[in-house]
């Protein structure tokens, strides 16, 4: 990643994290230094992606980036790796001074939606100490509180209803809200025989009998759901399938923002979430191959309902 041209830089760094090799691990840590805020963004995005332990010191440094675009990426690099970035963000909440780093590190902490941090949020909204009294400190702790979900939260966040911050009081309304639909939605349990699923009364669920399709979904009237069978690509491994997608989002102008690995029971599968920048829209695509079959979901969102939808998809 020499290249006098940032541009050529930029779509290296990009390209390191699509590839997934730990080789690339340590060369885009180095990017993080770049004087690029587009390669720091994007060696963050990659790092994320790729999932190694190494990158997450300095990621956790990125959050104090001087550019939000950067910082942002950092949040969401440290919320795709999930446990392995879960401890050293609980450190960083519980014991920075700065204001600014603890709201990032209870952003990332809702991105990742791990119960163990409820009791740490919320003893920090409980707090009477000059450090856990920052407006954006929590706001950001009420935000990761309605992400995570867990019922423990309402009364603390119902009393920031009366904070005498705007921000506060929006922050503990949603999420609430967020609480509420997560409890309240009745689950329907699918099983056709070949694949089973849970999913929110709210989502219309349909099976569509023909040789690709197994499921469609619809909810409201701007997200879509199919679960798909990968006819012709069964003696494809799952990575040469991701590769196959990759190369389809090329001429699609498709632009992949994450990807992480999943594993379910005896299924290991890989989850990206892209970008249509013609369609303007949200994909979210999970691949898993089970007896030597391929199997593939797919979500189109719009993006203003992105946050809202995630809520339903557990994968």
């Amino acid at each position: 990643m020499n290249d006098d041209c940032w541009t050529v830089r930029e779509n290296e760094t990009k390209a390191l994290g699509n590839i997934g090799s730990l080789k690339a691990v340590e060369p885009l840590i180095i990017t993080l230094n770049s004087d690029e805020w587009r390669l720091r963004k994007y060696a963050a995005a990659s790092i994320g992606k790729i999932g190694d332990e190494r990158g997450v010191k300095p990621l956790l440094n990125m959050l104090n980036d001087n550019d939000d675009d950067v910082s942002r990426s950092a949040i969401d690099a440290l919320g795709n790796m999930g446990d392995m970035a879960f401890k050293p963000l609980m450190e960083l909440f519980k014991e920075d001074d700065d204001w600014y780093i603890r709201s990032k590190a209870a952003e990332a902490l809702g991105n990742i939606g791990d119960i163990r941090a409820v009791r740490t949020l919320i003893d920090a909204l409980s707090n009477k100490k000059k450090k856990d009294r920052n407006r954006f400190i929590r706001g950001r702790a009420l935000e990761a509180l309605g992400k995570i979900g867990d019922i423990r939260a309402v009364d603390i966040i119902t009393i920031a209803l009366d904070d005498n911050i705007l921000f506060v009081r929006q922050k503990a309304e949603d999420a609430l809200e967020r609480i509420r639909l997560s409890q309240s939605h009745e689950i329907i349990h699918f099983d056709d025989g070949e694949i089973l699923f849970d999913y929110p009364i709210n989502w219309d669920i349909k099976t569509i009998i023909n040789e690709k399709k197994i499921v469609k979904g619809i909810y409201g009237e701007n997200v879509t759901f199919t679960i798909n069978r990968g006819i012709g690509i069964d003696e494809n491994t799952l990575d040469e399938f991701i590769d196959i997608l990759k190369e389809a989002f090329i001429l699609q102008n498709i632009r992949v923002i994450s990807e992480k690995t999943l594993k379910t029971g005896e299924m290991e599968g890989c989850l990206i979430t892209c970008e249509n920048l013609d369609l303007y829209n949200i994909l979210i695509i999970a691949g898993f191959k089970l007896y030597e079959r391929i199997y593939y979901l797919q979500f189109s969102i719009e993006p203003e309902l992105f946050e809202d939808v995630q809520e339903d998809i557990n994968l």
